[in-house]
């Protein structure tokens, strides 16, 4: 690891540090879900939704194999290489909000009408 041998073996640091991965590692994935429930299709939400979260793990195990032929050339270069394919995903994350429908229930692509969420179902037992 690329950090001082005081700062691996402090106690505070490691008390910061791993309730802080925690808590932005479970960010990332709220966001990540929200962002892939607002593209989805009301009509085939299930297999779409399905099809973006099989995205994602076809990208960390993609990133892994990245992460291993390139470990040689230490972790300056690893960490520069992971903030810039960040970056050039933002525009791309971008048009996917721009084109995403409106509201909670999503549209129907072929009509382009709002479909409202579905009812909770009253009807006794």
């Amino acid at each position: 690891m690329s950090l001082s041998p005081d700062l691996r073996t402090s106690d505070g640091f490691v008390m910061f540090y791993f309730p802080a991965m925690a808590f932005f590692t479970s960010a990332q994935t709220v966001a990540g879900f929200s962002l892939f429930m607002r593209l989805c299709n009301a009509v085939v939400a299930g297999t779409q939704f399905t099809l973006f979260m099989a995205a994602t793990n076809f990208a960390r195990v993609g990133g892994a194999g990245v992460v291993d032929a390139l470990s040689e050339r230490g972790y300056a270069t690893l960490f520069g290489i992971m903030a810039i394919s960040a970056l050039l995903a933002l525009p791309f994350l971008y048009a996917c909000l721009a084109t995403a429908p409106a509201g909670p229930g999503g549209s129907d692509e072929a009509g382009g009408e709002e479909i409202p969420p579905a009812a909770p179902d009253l009807a006794p037992d």
